[in-house]
């Protein structure tokens, strides 16, 4: 406490009549907010996770959830700038003594975010207006109107399970983008399994730094389903609450644009409707052709190796069309094939839909070039009987991984 007060009194004066120049601020989205205000050159100190949100400058950092007194008194501020919410109890009255002046801004809703910048411009003495309108133009254009609004829920944790519950910036966000929030808790709750499963996402948001698409495909195992389509997220832009939610809302009309698009161009059967339980142990006649979760795993390894696999089964193909092909050269066409397709399909379960509907297309391609040659009576016997094969196992297998995935 000596080196606080030691500190303190080798600061300037308080700043109560001046307009800050040397700011501390305590939280990331109220760190951009400055930065948007046009004043990110008076910022002397953030907390220790502000560091992306200004990545070309190396300030001192105070601390995370709970401030170091003795490090923003270093830092000589004579503004610090701190959410209400997770607001250490005693960090007003702790500044008060050292003269340092505090500015708590409420960031819970949405329509906050804007009273938090004006009440920030007010304290620095800027114009905070344009800032101001560039973030509520930035909402409006994000504005939708979705018939059978999609069911969306924003996984900020998964073992155990917190969500973003209604009454909540988030719960704005998706509200906002036409959207419906299926967590019908208020806040940001720790979500029971039980009210995971009996009230299902259609769409499970979560962000891409604090959770691992393994965590959610062991989140999605342990309530039983396979249905709910999970996408990670920029966690920078949904769980921030500041100036850039616009960019949040245009990723999230994005994603849910391409749902639609996924739903209405893609579907080999018609759509059903389901009551939300259904999630649970339910067989339906919707199979969704959709490579982006593929992605979303890193799988560029297994669609190289489906993209090898289809090679070498044209391969085999057309050079059994030519009857040009040794017996030993087909044997290897079709062991890389199956190797290839089998590995695929254990490596990436998500994509067994896309991989089972490319090995029905490639065995009916098998079928019908066997069957032209075996017309034209031109093809050599162990060909033939490497494409019946072929087509046999490609087929079953192709039925077998689109069954299972439904």
């Amino acid at each position: 406490m000596i080196i606080v007060l030691l500190a303190a009194c080798a600061a300037h004066e308080p700043a109560s009549k001046q307009t800050p120049q040397r700011i501390v601020t305590l939280a990331p989205n109220v760190t951009e907010m400055v930065i948007a205000l046009g004043a990110g050159d008076r910022i002397a100190g953030t907390d220790d996770f502000s560091a992306d949100a200004m990545p070309n400058r190396k300030l001192p950092r105070v601390g995370g959830l709970q401030p170091n007194l003795e490090k923003i008194v270093a830092v000589r501020p004579d503004l610090v700038i701190a959410n209400a919410a997770g607001l250490q109890p005693n960090l007003g009255r702790s500044l008060a003594t050292v003269h340092i002046p505090l500015l708590v801004v409420t960031n819970e809703r949405l329509s906050d975010i804007a009273k938090s910048m004006t009440s920030i411009a007010g304290a620095l003495g800027i114009d905070g207006r344009p800032a101001v309108a560039a973030l509520n133009a930035s909402l409006s254009r994000q504005r939708r109107i979705r018939p059978n609004p999609p069911r969306v829920m924003l996984a900020v944790w998964t073992d155990p399970l917190y969500v973003a519950g209604r009454n909540t910036f988030a719960d704005d966000l998706i509200t906002l983008c036409g959207a419906k929030n299926a967590v019908e808790v208020n806040g940001w709750p720790q979500y029971s399994l039980e009210s995971f499963v009996a009230h299902p996402p259609d769409l499970l948001l979560y962000p891409n730094h604090s959770v691992t698409p393994q965590a959610v495909r062991a989140l999605l195992l342990r309530a039983g389903t396979k249905k709910i389509k999970a996408v990670s997220v920029d966690e920078n832009l949904f769980t921030r609450p500041g100036p850039r939610v616009g960019e949040a809302g245009e990723m999230l009309n994005a994603i849910l644009d391409r749902r639609r698009g996924a739903n209405s161009r893609l579907t080999l059967a018609p759509p059903q409707t389901q009551a939300p339980a259904n999630i649970v142990n339910t067989k339906s006649s919707e199979h969704y052709l959709n490579i982006g979760p593929i992605l979303e795993e890193g799988g560029l390894v297994g669609i190289f190796l489906v993209l090898l696999g289809g090679i070498a089964v044209a391969g085999l193909l057309l050079k059994a069309a030519f009857d040009s092909i040794t017996d030993d050269s087909a044997g290897i066409l079709a062991t890389i094939t199956v190797l290839c397709g089998a590995f695929a399909v254990f490596k990436l379960p998500s994509s067994r839909p896309l991989l089972g509907f490319s090995f029905v297309v490639i065995a009916a391609l098998a079928g019908l070039i066997l069957v032209l040659k075996a017309i034209a009576d031109n093809l050599n016997p162990l060909s033939a009987k490497i494409l019946l094969l072929l087509f046999l196992l490609l087929g079953a297998a192709g039925w077998i991984i689109l069954r299972s995935t439904t």
